[in-house]
């Protein structure tokens, strides 16, 4: 066997030295990471979702009647720097989830499911209360075969251990019967409403499951408190007259992702200090901003 000539890789070892000695790539062509988080911002920021301004679904089971007020007025924000990375990776399962049912449609050659739905729950009837809107908004999934609602909620370990103790509480609670009376509005026949709470840092086995048969007075009854709240805003005023913001109570457990709550507020025109516990004020401030 021939050897080869003394200078074969020579070409290759001088391109492999002029890399090790080249200086390297300046800071323009380097991707920055600590700038990520602005980025995901920024994007999150300019989202349909972030840019929604009339009240759906979601909202209008809020416990706390304050952030109700402040949102039916589309009241001025203090502008809090909140983290989106939940609700990222919420919209991110949501996708995902929609692309798997989509797929079982295909497979089955019918549309069986009902996947990121627009209804709205609102008729002509419920307006003349005087509401906020029609509550329109997106249905995850509803499945005809079985008439049932479902809405996904991606969760921490520790509120879905909360959720698997108790009931999933008001808020979600209204939301999916109101995705109920809205298909029931576009026609469908719907007989249960189910909230799937999904496992955000461990595995699928540990998802809970909480149904129960569709309720329409659970849906009016939402309607009829968002319109006294709006009576309420219309008698008292509280554009003119400020300090009356103080007559809308507040809730526990609504302040985290409030976006007017503002720690230490003695001026509710400019935030809400939060739902304080008049027995350890203190520990509920430090609570809301941990």
């Amino acid at each position: 066997m021939p050897r080869p000539p003394d200078n074969a890789d020579g070409p290759a070892l001088g391109r492999a030295a002029a890399i090790i000695d080249s200086p390297p790539p300046s800071a323009e062509v380097m991707p920055n990471v600590t700038d990520l988080p602005s980025l995901i911002k920024r994007h999150a920021a300019a989202a349909p979702r972030s840019q929604q301004i009339d009240m759906g679904p979601s909202e209008a089971g809020e416990p706390c009647t304050r952030r109700l007020a402040y949102k039916i007025l589309d009241w001025h924000k203090p502008g809090r720097d909140l983290d989106p990375w939940a609700a990222v990776q919420g919209v991110a399962v949501h996708t995902w989830l929609a692309e798997v049912f989509r797929a079982e449609n295909q497979r089955l050659g019918r549309d069986r499911y009902l996947i990121e739905q627009r209804v709205t729950p609102v008729t002509d009837a419920d307006a003349q209360l005087g509401l906020p809107g029609w509550l329109t908004g997106s249905c995850d999934l509803f499945d005809r075969d079985t008439g049932l609602v479902t809405d996904w909620k991606l969760t921490s370990p520790e509120r879905l251990g909360h959720y698997t103790a108790e009931d999933p509480g008001r808020k979600y609670r209204t939301q999916a019967h109101l995705y109920g009376r809205g298909l029931v509005n576009a026609g469908e026949h719907v007989k249960d409403v189910s909230i799937v709470f999904l496992p955000r840092a461990t595995y699928l086995d540990g998802l809970h499951v909480w149904s129960e048969p569709y309720n329409p007075a659970i849906a009016e009854a939402a309607f009829k408190r968002l319109a006294a709240i709006r009576d309420t805003l219309a008698a008292l005023d509280p554009e003119k007259y400020p300090g009356r913001w103080g007559f809308f109570p507040t809730a526990p457990g609504s302040c985290r992702h409030c976006p007017w709550l503002k720690p230490g507020s003695r001026y509710l025109a400019r935030g809400c200090p939060g739902h304080l516990d008049p027995a350890s004020p203190a520990e509920s401030i430090d609570s809301l901003i941990a």
